[in-house]
Order: C-alpha cells, then structure tokens, then sequence
C-alpha cells in the first residue's frame, strides 16, 4: 500500500513540475503539450527523441529510471494510451513509425557532427581537464541556425561548482562537414543550487 501511494504521489509530483506553463496534461483534450511518460534507462538517442517529439506535437516526460513499481508502470501506459490517441488524430496512425525513423535520422547526423567537433585540439583538452574533476564534455546539437548551420552546444559543470555551463557553441555546416564558427565564452545554463520545481 506505502509503494502504491508513493508511486502515485511521485507521478503527480513530476506531472506537475512538468507542466508549471501549461493549461491540463493536454491528454485529457485540453490544448496544452501532449506527455508522453517514459521510465526505465534512457536510451543512447534520447536526446534526439526529445529534438524530434517537439516537431510532432508531444514531449517525452521521465517519471522514473531502471527500478519501477507495477503501479506506476501501469499508470503511465493508461496515461500513454491518451497521449497516443491524441497523437494519431493530430498526426495520423502512421506516426510511430515517422516518428522512429527522423528519430534515427537525427541521430545519425548529430553523431557525424558531434564525431568530428570531438577531434578538435581545444575539445580533447577540454575533456582531459574535467576528466581530471570527474566530469566530461556532453554535446547537443541543438538548432539549424541557417540552412544547413547546426549550433551545437558543448557543455558541462564548471569546475566542481553545481554551475552547468556551456563552454563552446560550435557552428557547423553539416552537408560540408566544416566548422562556420566558434563560440568560447562560458554561458551559464543553470545553477542546481537555485533550481526548484516551483519557481
């Protein structure tokens, strides 16, 4: 019974730190972002599965990791049923399948862009020092800034501060393989000491 609770108050907790902006759930036919529950071990493309969610019309919201109770399983894949509904009426029955392939897609590019940037001389020094901190370099590759210009963001924490920084903003022309420019001043993303669900 104390699981079954916890559970629940956990998926209303994250349901609702997740939708501070937004009018309802947007599963239940208000017009607010369809959410899409996920839990167990985020998958290598997840980052891409998020980029792609956004161009179809939902957002992808982790209620959980690897260690899951059947209660909340259950209630994630009722609340997924209307979300997938929604989804299909907006986007037609194929959308799965759309979806997985630009998933993929997506993937496959950023992972060519993001192989090169790895290579340049200031990124593996980059990395040699915050390995030194226990961190590492993370990389998104996260807007078309032209027509074929990715801004990809280099990130992590700054030094052994709860500061998550990004270090570099790369532009790089993907069909020619090249780098347009580089960004090396330190912007600050976020501050974990000063984030709260209910700002």
């Amino acid at each position: 019974m104390i699981i079954k609770v916890l559970s629940l108050i956990c998926l209303i907790v994250i349901l609702s730190c997740s939708s501070k902006n937004t009018k309802g759930d947007g599963n239940n036919g208000n017009d607010a972002i369809i959410r899409v529950l996920t839990y167990g071990y985020p998958p290598h493309d997840d980052y891409q599965r998020s980029k792609v969610a956004k161009k179809y019309g939902f957002m992808l919201v982790p209620v959980a990791g690897c260690m899951i109770t059947k209660e909340l399983r259950d209630s994630a894949e009722r609340i997924n049923r209307l979300a997938f509904a929604k989804i299909k009426k907006l986007k037609g029955s194929n959308w799965p399948k759309r979806y997985e392939i630009d998933v993929l897609s997506e993937f496959k590019r950023d992972s060519s862009i993001i192989s090169k940037i790895k290579k340049l001389d200031f990124i593996v020094s980059k990395n040699k020092e915050l390995a030194k901190l226990g961190n590492g370099l993370h990389f998104f590759v996260d807007s078309l800034v032209g027509k074929e210009t990715y801004r990809v963001s280099i990130e992590s924490y700054l030094d052994t501060t709860h500061k998550w920084v990004s270090f570099f903003r790369i532009y790089f022309n993907y069909p020619n393989l090249v780098i347009d420019s580089i960004d090396k001043n330190i912007k600050l993303i976020h501050d974990y000491k000063k984030i709260t669900c209910f700002q």
